[in-house]
């Protein structure tokens, strides 16, 4: 029943943007988006370290070196920074790590 549960409480977390920090405390990043929805496009270049977003946007993230895109929400309370291979679709980002700099309210995405 455990394994059940815990195996259930993972894939809830994978697909509601859900990941662990140190100390297994749950970390809230957002959850997929509509590409209908999506606010604005950012495209990855192969040279990329980190973007930045707001708070409240749902952003298309279009990779290059993958020709891959993912649709993501932003939808958390305050400053936040991550790496966005978490919440990614596998594949999409050819495993790059890029950080992904989110700003507390719409509007202050550079």
């Amino acid at each position: 029943m455990k394994k059940t549960i815990l195996v259930t409480m993972a894939a809830i977390g994978i697909a509601g943007g859900v990941a662990t920090q140190a100390g297994g405390l749950p970390v809230y990043h957002g959850e997929p988006g509509d590409a209908l929805s999506a606010n604005r496009v950012i495209t990855i270049k192969p040279n990329a370290k980190w973007v930045n977003v707001s708070s409240g946007e749902t952003v298309k993230f279009v990779d290059v070196a993958s020709g891959k895109s993912f649709v993501w929400q932003f939808d958390m309370p305050g400053s936040t920074a991550f790496d966005l291979v978490a919440v990614a679709p596998q594949g999409v980002l050819a495993e790059k790590h890029l950080t992904v700099f989110v700003a507390q309210g719409a509007g202050n995405a550079d």
